[in-house]
């Protein structure tokens, strides 16, 4: 989105910056403001400021992240101002710039359901909790030091099932395995979707092999033989996964 300014002496607009946002719209990613440009002739006017709390109106206020040279000040500033939050990583590009990464998050509660059924056409995404060797299996998307179970969204015209079997592969590269549907689930969140309850298919999967190479943005797949602690999503995936293990689906596809 481009930032416009209206001058009160006129109706004339003019352009002051440019401020680019990605939001997948998926209920889940994290929205990004990435870069943020004010014009020198503009700057310390207060428009960054306006500009990023429009994005915030029409994406919402929950969920997102940026990150900015932790040698500039006065963004660092501003975006604490505006309720941002280091998430003590940062990454040194030389011995005169460090970014730092900041992340932001109402206080407001996301609720995770699960049901036996639904209509097929609210089912818009799928989640694979998945085991090999009785180790667990986790993805690590090449942008974020966090791990994830693999899943997605589901295509046009693609049957469920079928989502779930192609972000399988997607993700972790699994070629021989048993896959089981276990359950709908919903995740209704502030400021994601307009707040609307989304559904979602839950999957478990117990995998013999994989392919040496990966094709989507997943960096890596690791193993775990206890849940690891940081989750991308940590108000929805545990749930998901202590949903399978009550169920006692664990364990049971493979002899």
């Amino acid at each position: 989105m481009k930032i416009k300014c209206v001058f009160t002496d006129s109706t004339e607009y003019r352009q002051v910056g440019v401020i680019r946002v990605v939001d997948f719209k998926d209920g889940i990613t994290r929205k990004r403001i990435s870069p943020i440009f004010i014009m020198p002739e503009y700057r310390n006017k207060g428009y960054a400021q306006q500009a990023i709390k429009e994005a915030e109106r029409i994406h919402g206020k929950h969920h997102w992240k940026l990150d900015t040279i932790l040698q500039e000040k006065g963004n660092c500033y501003l975006y604490e101002k505006l309720g941002y939050h280091k998430t003590g990583k940062t990454e040194i590009i030389n011995d005169k710039m460090t970014i730092v990464f900041y992340e932001k998050d109402c206080n407001m509660e996301t609720v995770v359901r699960f049901y036996d059924t639904a209509d097929d056409s609210l089912i818009k995404f799928a989640v694979i909790v998945a085991k090999t060797n009785g180790k667990w299996v986790f993805c690590k998307h090449k942008e974020r030091d966090t791990y994830e179970c693999p899943g997605g969204h589901r295509e046009a015209g693609e049957a469920i099932d079928d989502t779930a079997k192609r972000e399988l592969y997607e993700e972790t590269g699994a070629i021989d395995y048993a896959i089981q549907p276990v359950c709908i689930y919903s995740v209704t969140a502030p400021d994601n979707f307009d707040g609307k309850e989304t559904f979602g298919k839950l999957y478990y999967a117990e995998i013999k092999s994989f392919e040496s190479e990966l094709h989507s943005e997943i960096e890596r797949i690791e193993f775990f033989e206890d849940l690891p602690t940081n989750w991308t999503y940590p108000r929805i995936q545990p749930l998901l996964l202590n949903e399978i293990i009550n169920r006692e689906f664990v364990n049971t596809l493979i002899k």
